[in-house]
């Protein structure tokens, strides 16, 4: 449903979200983010 809606989607689990934003948005950060997940919640395999 996100992608239908033009969302940028970022797995924290396949890639670092803080650098996936950086890039994302050209060294600028995001102005808003929503966390939005169907399950419970869960940590990270890696990373920070």
């Amino acid at each position: 449903k996100a992608l239908e809606q033009n969302a940028e989607i970022i797995d924290f689990n396949k890639e670092d979200p803080v650098q996936a934003l950086q890039e994302a948005t050209l060294g600028m950060g995001a102005d808003a983010v929503i966390d939005a997940v169907g399950v419970d919640a869960q940590r990270p395999y890696s990373g920070p």
